[in-house]
């Protein structure tokens, strides 16, 4: 296997400076300083399969898709959900609850594949809590069953019907946001369950934990169609209730409200279940020695860096009394892979030691979606 290389390059910093009295501020400030290479070091790498990850984030994966360049990626998720300290009772009685419905919200073009595949996603309760810390191979067969079919909803993202369309507006540019949104309803008696449980024990909407031993959650997973993953930014539980109250000329009114009680949010439990086969294309490209990084839950790159052989070099030139940057850049060139879904490469990626515990790293909330690239690490 031929091993790529990279030649990192540690810079020099000579400085010289000229001193006058009658201007010794300004002469500072002109100082000429000088980079100068000095030093280059080998760099390694190679992928290495990261089929296990810790996806603790409120941001869910959902769908199937097949790219010959890419590989089959078949994503649902599970989540609890964190209730608000209060709501409503106000004129509202169990009886003035209509309905409930489970809203999943993207941002325009948060997805990768076929815009307009009809897809259905289907949505069951949770029949037990989920268990923590919960990972991208998780599965959730013994935490549901399918006579509890909450709701289902067929759904597309062409620009044919709007009607599901939502905005936010920006607060710093003013500029509108656009969403759209999936909405499944969900049976009524779940509505009314969830009030009664406020009305009951109030307590219970304090505590997500205890909130997650009365409701557990819920599965969200496609049941029908192909061909497309969206980046769900959020889920909701929205409660659609009436309201008695009294106008401002003391007259009795019923007005329909909707709120929104209960969200995934980063102190709930939320993992989305990924199911990733990496193309023979691909396999072929790490088995020839390339370095490809594949998101979500395929392939990291492992770098090795020379960090002795630096450190080593930086102490004989303080010895010899040059003055050394305190600071290494490294860039490292990356490229789409070409593939016909359009799967993109992202911003950034965050570089960890080898030996710290990855897991506790990613219990940070951190974006994870279908990206595929290649790093470049050349040969000198």
């Amino acid at each position: 296997m031929k091993i790529n290389k990279l030649m990192l390059c540690i810079a020099v910093t000579v400085a010289t400076i000229a001193c006058d009295d009658n201007n010794i501020g300004k002469t500072i400030a002109e100082a000429d300083s000088h980079l100068v290479v000095d030093s280059t070091f080998t760099i390694t790498g190679h992928s290495v399969n990261n089929s296990k990850i810790n996806s603790r984030s409120i941001t869910q994966i959902l769908g199937v898709i097949d790219s010959p360049d890419y590989g089959t990626l078949n994503s649902d998720y599970v989540t609890e959900f964190m209730p608000v300290s209060v709501i409503d009772t106000t004129g509202v009685s169990v009886n003035d609850i209509d309905s409930i419905r489970m809203s999943m919200v993207m941002q325009m073009g948060a997805y990768s594949g076929d815009s307009i595949a009809p897809m259905r996603v289907n949505v069951y309760r949770l029949n037990k809590n989920l268990p923590y810390p919960i990972y991208s191979d998780f599965d959730p067969k013994d935490y549901y069953s399918e006579k509890d079919l909450l709701g289902a909803s067929s759904y597309a993202l062409t620009m044919l019907n709007q009607e599901d369309t939502l905005f936010l507006q920006d607060s710093y540019t003013g500029k509108k946001i656009y969403y759209r949104e999936i909405s499944v309803k969900l049976p009524t008696t779940l509505a009314k369950d969830l009030f009664n449980l406020y009305k009951s024990e109030p307590e219970a909407y304090k505590d997500p934990e205890i909130f997650a031993k009365k409701f557990p959650g819920v599965y969200a997973t496609t049941s029908f169609g192909r061909g497309r993953v969206i980046q769900i930014g959020g889920t909701q539980l929205n409660l659609y209730y009436k309201k008695h109250t009294k106008t401002d000329a003391d007259k009795d009114t019923i007005i329909s409200k909707v709120s929104s009680y209960y969200g995934t949010t980063p102190e709930v439990i939320t993992n989305n279940n990924i199911r990733l086969k990496p193309a023979k294309a691909i396999e072929d490209k790490i088995a020839n020695g390339e370095v490809i990084i594949q998101a979500p839950a395929g392939y990291n790159a492992k770098i090795k860096f020379p960090t002795k052989e630096i450190v080593s070099k930086i102490n004989q030139m303080k010895t010899e009394g040059l003055t050394v940057l305190n600071s290494v850049k490294v860039s490292f060139p990356a490229s789409e892979i070409e593939n016909s879904n359009k799967i993109g490469m992202p911003k950034y990626l965050l570089f960890i030691r080898e030996s710290a515990r990855k897991e506790k790293i990613f219990l940070i909330n951190v974006l994870i979606f279908t990206n595929l690239y290649k790093l470049h690490i050349y040969e000198n």
